[in-house]
């Protein structure tokens, strides 16, 4: 029970970005919204830089239609990728497609793909973008997150709750440091 609290609260600190994932692989890494270069075949080869925008500033009202632009820039020469737009409940696609095809797409050349969407709720939204080719039957790729809520805030309030849960439960503070060594 003890080390599954201690458990929780490295994965809450690791989601604020307290604790540096790249000495503890085990972790899960933190969540970006730009997503780095990646290969899309086995070899490596082929990379990609997604970004994602709104029109509509974070947080994103209940009620409110927006409009997402996915800008993807290719760092060499990329063939048939393809795209999933992934929304949870919530959402409505107003206008654009949430899959399609990209085909080719040259090195340093950059498209955009837009998707209007209707936020049902005021709550936070983890929209995912998926661009990726076909390999030997694996979708290989890369997927970026766009929150409707501001991340910073999203940041605050996961860092809160780990303090809050180390204080109920009467964790010291710095205990964290002595399991990670």
């Amino acid at each position: 029970m003890k080390y599954g609290l201690v458990i929780e609260v490295l994965f809450a600190l690791v989601a604020v970005g307290t604790i540096a994932c790249a000495s503890h692989p085990q972790l899960p890494p933190v969540p970006k919204v730009t997503a780095h270069p990646y290969g899309l075949d086995q070899k490596g080869g082929g990379q990609m830089q997604i970004g994602i925008d709104s029109n509509v500033p974070s947080p994103i009202p209940a009620a409110t239609n927006f409009i997402l632009t996915a800008t993807i820039t290719a760092q060499s020469t990329l063939h048939d990728l393809q795209y999933e737009w992934i929304l949870p409940k919530g959402l409505t696609v107003i206008s654009g497609s949430a899959t399609g095809a990209i085909g080719d797409l040259h090195e340093a050349a950059t498209i955009e793909q837009k998707i209007t969407l209707s936020a049902n709720t005021a709550d936070n939204q983890k929209i995912h973008l998926h661009v990726f080719r076909m390999d030997g039957g694996e979708a290989r790729g890369q997927m970026v997150q766009f929150n409707t809520r501001d991340q910073a805030k999203i940041a605050a309030d996961v860092s809160e709750k780990a303090e809050s849960a180390i204080k109920s439960r009467r964790i010291p503070a710095n205990s964290h440091r002595r399991i990670m060594q």
